[in-house]
């Protein structure tokens, strides 16, 4: 998908009234950070009023305007450069950056960080604060039937039909995420047949008895690891995910498989060939063109990404 790639500042938007005043003129006090008219700071097109009543701050992003990211060792050496710390401790903040240059900057600072990364041949696009998503919760999925247009979701407990337009899906992504656990086992420990023998001919010959040796619990504390793969679907503030699981892959008819990974891919593929105007995540691009992939550390790595993609997505929907 071709996105309008600029590293230019958006104009911020018309200032708003002023404070509400009472007899003689007196401003009459707002609840800390609230903008006149009662509008919430943060939503759309409203300013955020921060600090003192009616000092007025509007926030920029600056955004990584590419879908499919930048160039690792070029992100790497933009960061160390710009905060001025080695390039290892770069890497890492490259490696978890997923598409934020900067957040909760003016529009001097989100300016200068864009220039920046134009003279180092990174794409940016610079938006409001409010303009990038916040994170959606996913709900369950345990069934997916496609047909003219749409696919229905099953959801819920009863099971519940749950339609939606493939023309509304903005972003595939796909995680098989590890998950560890320390786990304290208990086991029981009988004593042996030869130690049980010596203790009975001991007793036989002095008359002494001795404790024949039972059973002694052990105790020993592991890690237990289990990793979780699922599909999150999203839509205009919906998300919806797919854990294999439970799940009835009847919808794919003719194209199921036997295994639950193997089915949750070929369901990925479906949307994407049914959904094609939705962007893909790192993870479920390269499992689409059947890479192994472990591309994310934690959920918030995902949530992460799917923010910055969904911004992206709204931009170039506009």
């Amino acid at each position: 998908m071709d996105l309008f790639v600029t590293n230019q500042v958006p104009h911020p938007p018309p200032r708003p009234p002023p404070p509400p005043r009472g007899r003689g003129g007196k401003q009459i006090p707002l609840p800390w950070g609230a903008p006149p008219g009662g509008r919430a700071p943060g939503a759309a097109g409203a300013p955020f009023w921060g600090g003192r009543v009616g000092a007025e701050r509007f926030l920029f992003t600056v955004l990584l305007a590419d879908p499919a990211g930048a160039d690792p060792g070029v992100l790497a050496r933009f960061f160390s450069a710009e905060k001025g710390i080695p390039f290892i401790d770069a890497q890492r903040l490259a490696r978890r950056a997923w598409g934020f240059l900067g957040e909760n900057l003016d529009e001097t600072s989100a300016r200068t960080l864009a220039d920046k990364a134009a003279g180092a041949g990174i794409k940016t696009m610079v938006v409001a604060e409010t303009e990038v998503p916040a994170r959606i919760d996913p709900v369950s999925a345990h069934g997916a039937f496609f047909s003219e247009g749409q696919v229905d979701l099953r959801v819920g407990i009863p099971s519940v039909p749950c339609p939606l337009e493939l023309s509304r899906i903005r972003l595939l992504s796909v995680a098989n995420l590890r998950r560890d656990s320390l786990v304290t086992k208990t086991t029981k420990v009988d004593s042996s047949i030869g130690r049980k023998i010596l203790g009975i001919g001991v007793m036989l010959s002095t008359g002494v008895p001795i404790g024949l040796g039972g059973s002694k619990e052990s105790k020993k504390t592991v890690t237990e690891t289990e990793w979780l793969l699922f599909l999150d679907v999203f839509a205009e503030g919906k998300r919806w995910r797919l854990i294999p699981a439970g799940f009835d892959f009847s919808g794919l008819g003719a194209d199921k498989g036997a295994g639950g990974p193997d089915n949750l891919r070929r369901l990925l593929i479906l949307f994407q060939r049914n959904a094609p105007q939705g962007l893909l995540g790192r993870g479920a691009r390269e499992w689409v063109a059947g890479r192994p992939f472990s591309v994310y550390d934690e959920e918030s790595d995902l949530d992460r990404e799917s923010r910055w993609l969904l911004a992206l997505e709204k931009s170039h929907g506009r």
